[in-house]
């Protein structure tokens, strides 16, 4: 039984690491684009790729990583879900402009070093408290 939540918890992280990574991949593009296309402040293109992956994440999340469900609690699990990528992203927004700002470091590359441990800490927010509720309720 022990063995079986350890293998869930796996497969949840290897599936969650799959859409981190087509949302990587979304962001990167869409980051570079707003920041040396549009020429967008680099804060302002980091909020709307943030915006753009925060949707991404979720309904892919909510779709396929941690839905076992079919009871819809959209609005419970978004909150929590908000809650916790909005918390990330506001520790990120700040590491961010704190190393650009204080080592004139490229945000790009830098925003680049900052992803893992900012999927680490939304994984872990997700798995364990915006979709831990539904995840117990059997499959219809």
């Amino acid at each position: 039984m022990i063995l079986n939540k350890y293998q869930d918890i796996f497969s949840q992280f290897l599936r969650y690491g799959g859409v981190g990574a087509l949302n990587f991949l979304l962001s990167l593009v869409l980051y570079w684009l707003l920041m040396e296309q549009v020429k967008t402040n680099y804060l302002l293109a980091h909020f709307l790729t943030w915006v753009f992956g925060m949707l991404f994440t979720f309904m892919a999340s909510f779709l396929w990583v941690f839905k076992y469900s079919a009871r819809i609690q959209f609005r419970s699990e978004f909150t929590k879900f908000l809650c916790v990528y909005g918390g990330t992203y506001i520790i990120n927004f700040f590491v961010l402009k704190y190393l650009v700002d204080s080592y004139k470091v490229h945000p790009f590359y830098t925003q680049l070093c900052l992803i893992p441990f900012i999927m680490f800490f939304n994984f872990s927010g997700m798995r364990f408290w915006s979709f831990a509720g539904t995840m117990n309720q059997p499959k219809v």
